[in-house]
């Protein structure tokens, strides 16, 4: 009977080890599976900013996206950011067809209770694409007296280095030119291809007159402005943006009043307190 004892006493003792030993490792994993996720979780989000970067810079023919997407991915998860290795991640960068870029990290989580089941470093991988999406933007520009010399030629090179991040995509993006003084007009309807033919309306400008930016930013809403997106699903529109050139505040503005039970609209110059222009409706 003692010896039968004395025997199960040692079963015990042995099972109680192995469920001490497989509760160790259940406790490791759990602890190193919660680290790799940390890891992993912060390097998508670098790598998806690193996609984002790139793909605003997609057009900008000033700089490299793929360079700008591995800066932006570096900066966001430094060496030994987050218990990974202090060799930092590794990221890749590539272009698709001109208008995606594709975004790859791996770093390594470095482990600390896994070590006692021999597991020295985990290598955990993140990946992400972003694609520039269509736009239209219509450019507005200040050609009124105070844009006079060294104004007007700063304007005009500012534009047209804004259309050369365009040069690539004009066949996708719609761009349109509208310039102003006393009146507005449209120089360019809302379109693609439009990089030389708007290029060659901004150097014929010439600066003259009063600033009547209210009647300029209205023709951006007008038929040959904004594509109306209002009837749109959200995954099919596109982004809409105005570009605003100018050097100061209103010196015009656009109004209507009623005389003898007629509507009038008329251009008011602020400057002389004068009727500009004026029409009966």
């Amino acid at each position: 009977m003692a010896a039968s004892i004395r025997n199960e006493r040692g079963t015990v003792i042995i099972l109680l080890t192995l469920f001490l030993f497989l509760l160790l490792c259940f406790v490791a994993f759990g602890t190193e599976a919660g680290r790799w996720f940390l890891v992993r979780a912060e390097l998508s989000k670098s790598v998806d900013a690193a996609a984002l970067a790139g793909a605003r810079n997609l057009a900008n023919p000033h700089v490299d996206p793929a360079q700008v997407a591995l800066d932006f991915g570096r900066e966001n998860f430094p060496p030994g950011a987050h218990g990974s290795a202090s060799t930092g991640a590794v990221f890749t960068a590539q272009l698709e067809n001109g208008d995606r870029i594709e975004v790859s990290g791996q770093a390594t989580s470095l482990p600390i209770m896994a070590r006692l089941l021999d597991v020295d470093e985990v290598v955990v991988g993140s990946g992400a694409m972003a694609q520039k999406r269509e736009a239209e933007i219509m450019m507005i520009l200040d050609r009124s007296g105070s844009m006079v010399g060294t104004p007007i030629a700063n304007l005009k090179t500012a534009a047209k280095n804004f259309l050369d991040h365009f040069a690539a995509t004009q066949d996708r993006d719609r761009v349109g030119l509208i310039s102003f003084n006393t009146l507005a007009r449209v120089d360019r309807p809302m379109g693609s291809d439009f990089v030389t033919p708007m290029k060659t309306a901004i150097d014929a400008m010439q600066a003259i007159s009063f600033t009547n930016t209210d009647d300029a930013i209205l023709l951006a809403d007008g038929p040959d402005g904004f594509t109306d997106q209002s009837d749109m699903p959200g995954e099919r529109r596109v982004q809409q943006f105005v570009v605003f050139f100018s050097d100061g505040m209103p010196t015009a503005f656009h109004d209507a009043f009623m005389r003898n039970g007629v509507r009038y609209e008329a251009i008011v110059l602020a400057a002389t307190n004068t009727i500009g222009g004026c029409a009966g409706f």
